[in-house]
């Protein structure tokens, strides 16, 4: 069978034997399965294009360079977790991805194994993220130590520079540019440069003067047990944020994904251009904007500064 023909039936023989204990799925299962899968696609290609989305992920499947799926999982995950989907939904989206690496192997196409994907996350309730002067309150709760300023440069690379969380996860000493950085986007191969405003810039630095210069993860951990230039998970960041929120007196939840609402409503404020807000965020799309972007027509703060 040509490989063009076997990337085309993969998904087919797998909605097939997807159900329990390898047998056909009910209706429902295969309908949420085959929705998993080509929201997976899409998310890699960025396509509506069906045949494209099967090809991406049955390529990404019979790669021979497992660490390439392993990181696009990851990305994924982090990509989900900050979306404001329900827990049930991350873990369907994220078992039927299980499901398909796990069919593979059973028919000898890979001996990857996806690390272990489900989630326990609260439903999130409100996706509009702190204000402007709240993120301002959690910056004044970090001092000048080392833990402070690498607290300092996650929340500014959240909200100015509009980072994901699993963006800012991936950055490594090397990204690190002149007045830039490097970072490596949602389902891209590729990294795209991302300009440092002044406040970012002197966050970074003052960082890198505690971290040092040896290569490896931009941002690690300090606790006693991690191994040296330990890189922070996911997770870390996750709690970082909060913890910040909770030490600046907020009666809210802040994730990293919020910092990011933050500062497209700043950009909106201060340009009210469509173009200029997804040149910001990085969307591929208009349509993207429309999610992240607070309604600012009643605020009375009036406009934000787009970088704090």
């Amino acid at each position: 069978m040509s490989r063009q023909r076997l990337l085309f039936r993969m998904p087919e023989d797998w909605l097939e034997t997807c159900g329990r204990d390898g047998g056909r799925p009910s209706p429902g299962t295969r309908r949420a399965y085959l929705a998993a899968f080509r929201g997976f696609g899409a998310w890699l290609t960025d396509s509506d294009d069906q045949a494209t989305q099967c090809q991406a992920v049955a390529g990404l499947v019979l790669s021979k360079d497992y660490a390439e799926p392993a990181r696009l999982l990851r990305a994924y995950r982090e990509e989900l977790l900050g979306s404001g989907l329900a827990a049930a939904t991350i873990n369907l989206r994220l078992s039927a991805l299980a499901s398909f690496w796990s069919w593979a192997r059973r028919c000898g196409l890979t001996a990857f194994r996806p690390e272990r994907l489900s989630v326990s996350v609260e439903r999130r309730t409100d996706r509009r993220g702190p204000s402007t002067p709240e993120v301002v309150a959690m910056l004044a709760t970090c001092g000048t130590d080392p833990v402070g300023r690498r607290g300092a440069f996650i929340i500014r690379a959240g909200r100015n520079l509009g980072l994901r969380r699993s963006e800012i996860v991936g950055l490594r000493l090397e990204d690190v540019g002149d007045g830039e950085l490097r970072v490596r986007g949602k389902g891209r191969r590729e990294r795209v440069s991302v300009a440092l405003d002044p406040a970012t810039a002197a966050s970074l630095a003052a960082w890198l003067e505690a971290r040092g210069d040896a290569p490896g993860p931009l941002l690690t951990r300090f606790d006693a047990k991690a191994p040296e230039l330990a890189p922070l998970s996911g997770d870390a960041i996750r709690d970082i944020v909060a913890r910040r929120a909770k030490q600046a007196g907020l009666d809210k939840t802040v994730r990293p994904h919020g910092l990011r609402h933050c500062g497209a409503t700043a950009v909106a404020q201060k340009l009210g251009l469509a173009g200029r807000i997804k040149e910001w965020g990085r969307w591929k799309s208009i349509g993207g904007v429309v999610d992240y972007v607070h309604s600012w027509s009643t605020d009375k703060e009036g406009p934000a500064d787009v970088a704090i």
